[in-house]
């Protein structure tokens, strides 16, 4: 599952924001099982394949410097947009 990976790249680089994206994915899966959509097999699947892709990435260097360059433009748009809204309210 995307957000797992999402979660466990962002824990990974000591990232708070992670543990959100873990609780979702966590609530994601069960609320998949609990409609019926998927098997509990297929969701402990898809956070293994997920832990397993964020794994690989982490450990690539270019997907080490993809992620810290992702981070990086979403810490100046979290910031300029922290900044917009004090100057607006």
């Amino acid at each position: 599952m995307n957000a797992m990976a999402v979660s466990l790249i962002l824990l990974s680089r000591h990232n708070l924001l992670g543990l959100p994206f873990l609780i979702w994915s966590g609530i994601l899966g069960l609320a998949r099982i609990g409609c019926g959509i998927h098997y509990l097999t297929d969701v402990l699947g898809g956070f293994a394949l997920g832990a397993g892709s964020a794994a690989f990435v982490r450990r690539s260097r270019t997907g080490g410097a993809a992620v810290s360059r992702l981070l990086w433009y979403y810490h100046i748009a979290t910031t300029a947009v922290s900044v917009w809204w004090k100057k607006c309210h």
